[in-house]
């Protein structure tokens, strides 16, 4: 999970990782749309677009809309939101469902 993906620097590194472990991917969510645009073109000349989804909107509405367990988190929005974010993340972090019951 990605949050903030700009031109999709961190995207393409996280990405050759999922590509090392096929059971993976790497979810990025951004709020401006042109940044998504040029991170997907990034990706694709990477050879990564199999590996990377990029989910368009602000992440305090669109990471409610995720499904998939995740268990690691590159937070990389706006400083202000590293609180607001990492509560709504705990409640949705892969460990945390193991350390809960």
């Amino acid at each position: 999970m990605e949050i903030g993906g700009a031109y999709g620097y961190s995207a393409i590194w996280h990405g050759t990782c999922c590509a090392y472990h096929w059971w993976t991917r790497l979810t990025s969510l951004e709020i401006d749309p042109k940044l998504i645009e040029i991170a997907q073109q990034n990706v694709e000349e990477a050879g990564l677009v199999d590996m990377v989804e990029f989910v368009p909107g602000d992440a305090r509405e669109t990471l409610g809309t995720i499904k998939t367990p995740f268990d690691f988190v590159l937070l990389d929005c706006r400083e202000w939101l590293y609180v607001e974010m990492l509560d709504m993340l705990a409640a949705k972090f892969m460990a945390g469902r193991y350390l809960s019951g």
